[in-house]
């Protein structure tokens, strides 16, 4: 059961703390996955943030020499 943190599977016989740490072992490995997709989520919207700060900070001139105008900065963003 992806995404799931009961993934309790029974095999064999064995003492019923091993079914809990089972499921503790599941849940944190389901925890670091929605943290490793928070944080790359976060890098992303920095790094969009930085590119949009970056070209606002650029003159008019250099704005249209590649192609830009200051007023289609924040569209690319969106």
């Amino acid at each position: 059961m992806e995404g799931s943190c009961v993934t309790y599977q029974s095999r064999g016989r064995r003492p019923a703390g091993y079914a809990l740490i089972e499921i503790l072992i599941g849940c944190a490995a389901a925890g670091g996955r929605v943290l490793s997709r928070m944080v790359a989520a976060i890098a992303k919207f920095r790094r969009r943030e930085l590119m949009r700060r970056e070209l606002h900070g650029l003159s008019n001139h250099v704005l249209r020499d590649i192609g830009l105008d200051r007023s289609r900065i924040d569209r690319l963003f969106d």
